[in-house]
């Protein structure tokens, strides 16, 4: 808290603002949680606008939370798997660099204090704030716009502004390592107009993270990319050494009661956003506390060691393709009274003759309970 005054995101209210205390206000509830990220941990602040006021309403219930101009991510991975040679950055405290309009900050009032032993403070942020409503689309729209001002001048990275972005993530890169590069100066460029800062850097190429100052990396060196192990992106496990997507299974030993509950629990920890790991999925139809019958549980804790197992398998991020080749798309799918699945797989042909395949995305969901076929009469 201290750093984002020193730094300009908020400023202290005089005691004349509190006391006139005109127009609308809303004081934003906050506390500070761990993280830890790459062997570092770093306290976080979280704010919530949804806490509910005397009124009985938020200040998210009170905000227009704007269009949704945030791109699907397996849709985002699923580019980025076309390149050969890439690159991912974060856009450092993207929201932190966007200004608030002074006439709105008293909506995003906090009150703090260094330490208990000293009176609290009343505060307003006086940029965009993580957990309100509008946040995310004040955020890219602000993005798009830079990519409108300054884009003539970085034209590569305009277009990425536009599809290789989630939020504060870029995921990209090209066929050939000299495009690559040529985006990665363009972008950085680009953000850098509009004052923003890009770190974070991971590649696949050693050449494309040289010239990248070390406090800029994910990680010192390229050996570290290999020694210290897979990085996520998007929440996905990738490793840039071997350039190919791990898994990483979150159950640990199964709890004294084994309710639907907490088996859903486990299995939304494991994220997999392509559904590359759709044959895993298994949902059961029981009350939320209610014990798992024998004959379930047992298929649960069967599922449990396979999920374990799937820390053994990866898959391939490059498609293998290069612009000119042969690529087709095979599509399967297939259904039951109890599911109904599909998957797509990618199949190159090489130059030397050689055809790879790898999966693309797969989706699968319960089967209706009842059934949507037209009866008819007798």
């Amino acid at each position: 808290m201290e750093e984002y005054e020193q730094l300009g995101h908020m400023r202290a209210l005089t005691a004349e603002e509190i006391r006139e205390d005109s127009g609308t206000v809303f004081y934003i509830p906050h506390h500070g949680i761990w993280q830890r990220s790459d062997g570092k941990n770093k306290l976080r602040v979280v704010f919530n606008a949804s806490r509910d006021t005397s009124t009985g309403l938020s200040l998210n219930d009170s905000l227009h939370s704007g269009p949704k101009l945030q791109g699907h991510i397996a849709t985002i991975i699923t580019r980025w798997r076309r390149h050969r040679y890439v690159f991912c950055a974060d856009v450092q405290k993207m929201f932190r660099q966007i200004l608030m309009d002074e006439r709105d900050c008293h909506l995003q009032r906090i009150v703090w204090s260094p330490s208990s032993d000293l009176p609290a403070k009343h505060f307003v942020l006086r940029t965009v704030t993580y957990g309100t409503a509008c946040a995310p689309y004040l955020a890219l729209r602000t993005l798009q716009q830079l990519g409108e001002d300054e884009g003539h001048r970085f034209p590569l990275a305009r277009e990425l502004l536009k599809r290789d972005l989630y939020m504060d993530d870029f995921l990209s890169g090209s066929h050939d390592l000299e495009t690559a590069r040529s985006l990665r100066d363009q972008l950085i460029g680009l953000l850098r107009a509009g004052g923003f800062h890009l770190r974070k850097w991971v590649a696949n190429e050693p050449g494309l993270l040289e010239d990248i100052p070390a406090e800029d990396r994910l990680r010192a060196d390229w050996v570290q990319l290999s020694t210290n192990g897979p990085v996520c992106e998007l929440g996905v496990i990738w490793d840039p050494v071997t350039d190919r997507f791990k898994f990483r299974p979150g159950v640990v030993d199964p709890p004294p009661s084994l309710t639907k509950r907490t088996a859903l629990a486990e299995l939304a920890a494991f994220f997999d956003p392509a559904g590359w790991l759709t044959p895993l999925t298994l949902v059961a139809d029981f009350d939320w506390d209610e014990k798992l019958p024998g004959s379930w549980l047992n298929r649960w804790l069967t599922f449990r060691d396979r999920i374990r197992e799937a820390a053994e398998f990866t898959i391939d991020r490059w498609f293998g393709s290069i612009p000119g080749q042969d690529m087709q798309l095979h599509a399967f799918a297939d259904a039951s009274r109890r599911a109904i699945a599909a998957v797509v797989y990618v199949r190159a042909t090489h130059s030397d003759g050689k055809i790879t395949t790898t999966i693309l995305e797969a989706k699968s969901k319960l089967a209706p309970v009842k059934s949507l076929l037209p009866t008819t009469e007798r």
